[in-house]
């Protein structure tokens, strides 16, 4: 079982939490290993952001393209090892360690390395056509939303985030609410999307201010935007910037999960705080996002529409 996209529905299934269990021997990479690595992607990054400012590089971002971020912006995102985030986990929470399995961690590396920070507007735009409605349903409208602005390349059935074409902030604003709604959009959604569009035009959305925010920072800018709200934010920061210190508060399945990892009281109606969230799950700091991932796969949540 793998999880899947971010910033997008989540679709939970059976529930399976922690259990106490005897904490195995794990497998761990050798300190010379970790060194390597760390120095060639250090290296990789360096290379790419001295080719950056080379104005006659294909990657530099021009007027035409101001709503997506070229390649090597993303990789300085990417900044926080993974294996630092699973060494510091093993000792701060030992109840985890059970779960980190080589497996998870090659997930870890690949799903959190492949953070797409390169068309905010487009993850954003998308987590809006998902809101409240099932991921298979939330897919179609998706593909028909796209087809809608004749792309240049053929679309498949169902568009994953493996289709590299989105409409721009633009040529969503030529369109009416009307059309928009052709798609299977609610009104309002239609209308969140139109919003979220004209923030991109004219730049009260700036892709340099997104990647420089804080976390809160972030959290309060794009939570005044129509359409938005802190768990869209949320899948956006771990799934989409890559940030290392995500804790989803508003998240059923998170709340679930911390619940019963670290014996708080739950019932039908009762889940932990924000405020109780936050102090039990302050021994993750500052990698609460993996730990969040860990959650996520303990109570056998899919996120879905990859």
């Amino acid at each position: 079982m793998s999880l899947r996209k971010s910033t997008r529905t989540i679709v939970r299934t059976s529930t399976l939490f922690y259990g106490e269990k005897p904490i195995p021997k794990l497998a761990t990479k050798s300190k010379s290993s970790m060194k390597k690595n760390k120095t060639a992607a250090v290296t990789r990054t360096t290379k790419k952001l001295k080719a950056s400012s080379d104005p006659s590089s294909s990657n530099v971002i021009s007027a035409a393209s101001a709503t997506t971020i070229s390649d090597e912006k993303s990789a300085e995102l990417r900044t926080f090892d993974i294996q630092d985030a699973i060494d510091h986990l093993k000792v701060s929470d030992p109840k985890l360690a059970p779960y980190m399995t080589e497996e998870s961690f090659e997930y870890l590396r690949k799903r959190l390395g492949n953070a797409n920070t390169k068309n905010p507007f487009r993850a954003l735009a998308t987590s809006i056509i998902y809101q409240q409605i099932h991921g298979k349903a939330a897919a179609a409208i998706c593909t028909r939303f796209i087809k809608l602005f004749d792309p240049p390349v053929p679309v498949p059935d169902i568009v994953n985030s493996d289709f590299d074409w989105f409409p721009t902030p633009k040529i969503v604003l030529d369109k009416t609410l009307e059309e928009l709604k052709a798609a299977g959009l609610s009104t309002r959604k239609a209308e969140y999307i139109q919003s979220l569009a004209e923030k991109f035009r004219d730049c009260s959305v700036d892709i340099d201010r997104l990647q420089s925010m804080s976390d809160d920072e972030l959290s309060q800018f794009l939570c005044s935007v129509k359409g938005i709200g802190q768990w869209t934010v949320d899948m956006f920061m771990i799934f989409n910037l890559g940030r290392p210190n995500v804790l989803p508060l508003t998240d059923l399945a998170v709340k679930k999960a911390v619940a019963r990892h670290f014996g708080l009281p739950i019932g039908p109606k009762k889940f932990p705080t924000a405020d109780e969230m936050c102090r039990v799950t302050k021994i993750w700091e500052p990698y609460r996002t993996v730990a969040t991932l860990y959650m996520w796969r303990g109570s056998s949540t899919v996120i879905s529409a990859d």
